[in-house]
């Protein structure tokens, strides 16, 4: 099971890096995890993933000035507002992302909705029957990006050697799936 945690968080890393490339913000591993007070984070992003045998929540914080360097908007147009729906929609397209990274091991999980929360002092406290890891990216600006993922994984989830699985359906970025 811990390969299995090790290869879940090693996606989910992946993933931010390349989401926040793309919006042209780049980050670097954070080994020493600074403090949310301490880099003025009071936005909070929560999303929901699961399937039969693996519930997650994952939480994404970020600091106002790396929300603000990768929204797609100039600087000045930018309210408080804003940068809210920005960390609510950022989790999703993280979350979206760890979704198609997950496909070609053979798991198909499903998303939640996600829920920004603000205030001042946020301390992230999740279910002690979870395993969770934290990890924070940090950009040259001085930027930080902090994500806990908070796992229940079953015996049955199992990954598969991607090249063993024979199809994966995942959706290309951008794409919508009506049913």
């Amino acid at each position: 099971m811990t390969d299995t945690r090790i290869t879940l968080v090693d996606l989910l890393s992946d993933a931010c890096i390349e989401l926040f490339t793309g919006y042209e913000v780049m980050l670097t591993n954070n080994e020493r995890l600074k403090n949310l007070d301490e880099v003025g984070i009071n936005l909070i992003a929560l999303i929901g993933l699961s399937e039969s045998a693996f519930r997650a929540s994952l939480t994404v914080c970020a600091t106002p000035d790396l929300l603000t360097l990768s929204f797609p908007a100039p600087e000045e147009s930018i309210n408080e507002g804003d940068l809210q729906d920005w960390l609510g929609e950022l989790a999703n397209q993280l979350a979206g992302r760890f979704k198609n990274k997950v496909v070609p091991y053979g798991r198909k999980l499903e998303l939640g909705v996600p829920t920004v929360i603000q205030g001042a002092h946020l301390k992230i406290d999740l279910p002690k029957s979870s395993e969770v890891t934290k990890h924070q990216f940090i950009t040259e600006q001085g930027g930080v990006v902090e994500l806990n993922l908070s796992t229940l994984i079953n015996d049955q989830f199992v990954l598969l050697e991607p090249e063993k699985v024979v199809e994966a359906e995942c959706l290309e970025e951008g794409e919508m799936l009506f049913f």
